[in-house]
């Protein structure tokens, strides 16, 4: 037969017990009671009458390559050179270089000038392959607050596998503060720039 722990054991027993449940409790109640981030959106160029010709090929767009920094929904914050940090709180709508690609495409697609443009496994016979590296995308508090971003661009012929080109494409724009709605203000008027440039260069090219 077993033995039952003595009265006093018991007592403790069931005292231990009640406080890990209310421990248990009181971080599901804190899981539950926690804000969501809020998540920041990058916007497609609503103004692209400074994009100067087109072309009948067919462009891929894979998912941009980035550091593990950049390589995140989290929005990147440079105290200095050597600093990567993030803003609390605060997210894309998916890791940065999905969206830099969604958006991209999207760019390409309003202006309707050339003839298909489309990501992986969508079944085009493909011409060109458009890739892109992300330098730097994020705010910069060193030397006066800016939103800076920069990729590094290669133009890849799809028929013999040659590169017919490439380019650093940046952009820097003042901002006021370090408030995510002034940050991510900043990086979209930053990507204004860059998607024009890089849509112009892109049809010179091909």
């Amino acid at each position: 037969m077993g033995t039952f722990p003595a009265r006093g054991n018991v007592r403790r027993w069931a005292r231990l017990a009640c406080v890990g449940l209310i421990a248990s409790f009181g971080l599901a109640s804190c899981e539950v009671l926690k804000p969501a981030p809020q998540a920041y959106d990058l916007n497609a160029p609503s103004d692209l009458s400074a994009v100067r010709g087109g072309t009948r090929a067919q462009i891929l767009i894979p998912v941009p390559s980035a550091i593990r920094a950049l390589d995140s929904d989290r929005i990147a914050i440079k105290p200095t050179a050597n600093e990567f940090s993030y803003l609390a709180e605060s997210v894309w709508t998916d890791q940065l270089p999905k969206l830099i690609q969604a958006r991209v495409i999207e760019s390409f697609d309003s202006l309707a000038r050339a003839r298909a443009v489309g990501r992986p496994g969508e079944s085009l016979s493909i011409d060109y392959q458009l890739q892109i590296d992300i330098r730097a995308f994020q705010q910069e508090l060193e030397g006066g607050r800016r939103a800076r971003i920069e990729f590094a661009v290669r133009l890849l012929n799809e028929r013999n596998g040659r590169v017919l080109a490439r380019r650093l494409i940046s952009s820097e724009i003042a901002t006021s503060n370090d408030k995510p709605t002034a940050v991510v203000d900043g990086l979209n008027r930053a990507l204004d720039e860059v998607m024009v440039d890089l849509l112009s260069w892109t049809f010179k090219r091909i």
